[in-house]
């Protein structure tokens, strides 16, 4: 893919948008590559970091588009130049703080820092050997050739690499916002070390997931974004205190319990543990103004609008159909000069193309009076594809696999949508996706099924669909 000036939409195919992200942020990171290998620039290394995380984030989106082999060799090696420099910037990031406070406190902290260095000077050899050994096995074409391999169309990715941008949009983001919602319940105990740590990482790749889709969808999800970043920045600066504490308390247990280095460091660990309870509490306070605002279901309707974008255009294509067929109409009413041992025929013609105009026009309001969130729609609609006929046993099973795969990333997303358009009732809703979700679990990922299996299977499915499909009716 040479073109150096793509404008990415919501429409730009799923393809285009796949071999011009790798392009940017393949650039985006060598470009930063000089500087982080000097060392003489510490931002250099931070947007070469911030560059190879948004790639790992984008290799996994846009797998479908890239052959399989070729995507594993990129993930891998980008994979290791993410945690080689990690480990770099964590030590800058902890050595800058000691430096900051012994300056601004006029204290000798000078044990710390040089051991912390000798630290760093060791992860920076590690890194810049991973860099010497990605440059060996040419990063750079891997990834040149991954962007070139998204033309070559196969059966296998024709219908994801034609699809819209916007509409991948959903499948991507529900599964990184179902990750951190399940997460946030560590934010009730602030002595949850491992599961706060886990619940940054989330909102991480959710963030990094997002801005995949800003082209899409702007600055409604930009919004939503600034969100998302600032809780990983709290939560991150709590595991940033949680680690640096851990060192610190190392520090002092080393030391003479009277010694007025440990007393420093004690002071230090202290002004630590006060800022972890600051940015507790701020990310507490966070996350529940995003509860309240229904955080989830805003991205959720921001990412799945492109399908109701696309039957508003519908409706208004219909509306121009209609506005020319009643100029037709208009112009046939107007008779033209004829004999006059011609008799004028009945105005059966007429007649007709009214008849025309009046159910094009009833067509076109029941196409704008789709619900705002189409979802549903496709939802029901998918659920009624799950009616499968048991007559021929040997197709049985892979149909049913095929139905739930699609399903699978849509059902995740259903109580969101179902408060969002006020269905009404949301709590029974909610109690038949829970039913639904269990039938969906228990098939086996490995089709190993019996037909009598499957026939009950199927017609648990039909049932829970009827019972959703009167439910949103309501």
């Amino acid at each position: 893919m040479n073109d150096q000036n793509i404008v990415l939409s919501a429409d730009t195919p799923f393809g285009i948008a796949a071999g011009d992200t790798i392009r940017r942020l393949q650039a985006q990171m060598m470009k930063n590559l000089p500087g982080t290998k000097s060392g003489d620039d510490i931002e250099a290394l931070h947007d070469m970091r911030v560059a190879t995380r948004r790639l790992r984030s984008a290799l996994r989106i846009f797998g479908d588009c890239f052959p399989k082999r070729l995507l594993k060799t990129a993930a891998t090696d980008v994979g290791r130049v993410t945690r080689a420099l990690g480990a770099v910037r964590d030590q800058d990031v902890f050595i800058d703080f000691l430096q900051a406070y012994a300056d601004g406190n006029g204290v000798n902290l000078s044990l710390v820092l040089d051991c912390e260095s000798e630290i760093r000077d060791k992860h920076r050899m590690q890194m810049l050997e991973s860099l010497d050994a990605i440059e060996a096995d040419d990063l750079p074409n891997v990834l040149l050739s991954l962007v070139n391999s998204v033309g070559r169309i196969t059966e296998r990715n024709s219908e994801v690499y034609y699809s819209p941008f916007a509409s991948q949009a959903g499948k991507n983001v529900s599964p990184r916002l179902m990750d951190l919602v399940s997460l946030s319940p560590a934010l009730d105990d602030p002595s949850k070390i491992k599961e706060l740590h886990e619940m940054r990482i989330a909102a991480k790749r959710l963030r990094y997931t997002m801005e995949a889709f800003i082209p899409c969808f702007g600055e409604p999800l930009v919004k939503q974004i600034d969100e998302v970043k600032a809780l990983q920045e709290q939560l991150g600066d709590i595991h940033d205190c949680d680690i640096w504490m851990y060192k610190i308390r190392t520090y002092e247990e080393g030391l003479d319990v009277a010694s007025e280095e440990r007393k420093i460091l004690e002071t230090v660990r202290g002004e630590r543990r006060d800022h972890r309870d600051t940015r507790y509490a701020e990310a507490f306070a966070h996350w529940e103004n995003l509860v309240t605002a229904d955080f989830p279901g805003e991205v959720m309707h921001i990412v799945s609008e492109y399908r109701a974008l696309l039957s508003r255009k519908e409706g208004a294509n219909m509306a121009d159909e209609i506005v020319a067929d009643e100029a037709a109409v208009v112009a046939d009413s107007v008779p033209a000069p004829e004999p006059e041992s011609v008799k004028a025929e009945p105005v059966k013609k007429e007649t007709a193309k009214k008849e025309t105009v009046k159910k094009k026009v009833k067509k076109a309001e029941a196409a704008k009076a789709l619900p705002q969130h189409p979802r549903i729609v496709e939802i029901k609609d998918l659920l009624k594809s799950t009616a499968i006929s048991v007559s021929d046993e040997d197709k049985l099973i892979p149909k049913i696999i095929r139905q739930f795969e699609k399903l699978e990333v849509v059902l995740e997303e259903l109580p969101s949508h179902l408060r969002s358009v006020g269905v009404k009732d949301a709590a029974k809703a909610e109690k038949l996706f829970g039913e639904l979700v269990e039938v969906l679990q228990a098939v086996p990922k490995n089709g190993d099924m019996t037909a009598k299996q499957g026939k009950k299977l199927a017609e648990n499915i039909e049932a829970i669909r009827k019972k959703l499909s009167e439910r949103a009716k309501k």
